[in-house]
C-alpha cells in the first residue's frame, strides 16, 4: 500500500510541474553552452591558423551548424598547432645546424668531423680561407657568408660520365684474368721443379764428396 501511494504521489507531483518552464530554461542553458563551444572553436582555430577569415568561418560553422558543424571542424582541423609547428621547425633547423659539417671526403670517402680543414686520410682540402676576411669557408661556396666577398677558390662539382663495360669486354677481362692466373701457376710450378732438381743434385753430391774424403784418409 505504501509503495502504491508513493508512486501515485510521484505522478501527482509530476502533473503539477510546469514543463514549459523547464524546456525554456534548458533551451537557454543549451544556447549559452553552444556559444561557449563556438568561442572554444574560435580560440582553438586561432592556435592552428593565423588567418582571421578562417577563424570566422569556423566559428560560424560551429555556431549555426550545431553538432554536425562541430564534427566537421574536428575532422578538418590541423592536428599541429602553430606553436608546435614552430618548435618542430626550430628543432629541425638546430639539427641541420649541428649536422651541417658532418660530411664525407670527396676523394677517399672518409667521414669528416666538424671543424676539419683537411681530410685526415688523403689530405684533401675541405675548406679554404676567404681572401678578404680570412675565415675558413667551404670551398664549394661561391661567396663568403661572413663578408660577402667572392670566393676565388670555388670548386665546381664536375659531373663524371660513368661508362659501364659491355658483355664482350667483361668476358675478355675475365679471360685475361684467368690467363694470368694460369701463367702464374705455371711459373710457380717451374720454380718448384727447378728447386727440387737442385735439392736432389745437392743430396747426390754429398755422398760422392764423403766417398772421396774416405779414400784420401785410407791413403
Amino acid at each position: 500500500m505504501n509503495l502504491e501511494k508513493s508512486v501515485l504521489d510521484m505522478f501527482e507531483g509530476l502533473s503539477k510541474v510546469d514543463f514549459n518552464v523547464i524546456i525554456k530554461y534548458s533551451g537557454f542553458l543549451f544556447i549559452v553552452f553552444w556559444f561557449v563551444v563556438a568561442a572554444w572553436a574560435w580560440f582553438d582555430c586561432a592556435e592552428r591558423s593565423e588567418k582571421v577569415y578562417v577563424r570566422i568561418l569556423v566559428t560560424l560553422l560551429v555556431l549555426f551548424g550545431n553538432i554536425p558543424g562541430l564534427i566537421i571542424y574536428l575532422i578538418l582541423r590541423p592536428k599541429i598547432t602553430i606553436q608546435d609547428q614552430y618548435w618542430s621547425d626550430l628543432e629541425r633547423r638546430y639539427l641541420m645546424y649541428e649536422t651541417a659539417e658532418l660530411q664525407d671526403c670527396d676523394k677517399c670517402g672518409t667521414m669528416l668531423q666538424p671543424g676539419f680543414v683537411y681530410c685526415p686520410n688523403c689530405k684533401n682540402e675541405i675548406k679554404v680561407k676567404c681572401s678578404n676576411c680570412g675565415v675558413n669557408i667551404d670551398k664549394k661556396w661561391k661567396n663568403c657568408p661572413f663578408c660577402g666577398d667572392v670566393n676565388t677558390a670555388v670548386v665546381t662539382t664536375v659531373v663524371r660520365n660513368v661508362r659501364y663495360e659491355s658483355f664482350g669486354e667483361f668476358v675478355s677481362r675475365k679471360l685475361g684474368e684467368l690467363k694470368t692466373k694460369h701463367e702464374q701457376r705455371a711459373l710457380t710450378k717451374q720454380v718448384t721443379v727447378k728447386a727440387n732438381v737442385t735439392d736432389s743434385k745437392k743430396v747426390k753430391e754429398k755422398p760422392a764428396k764423403k766417398a772421396k774424403r774416405k779414400n784420401k784418409n785410407k791413403k
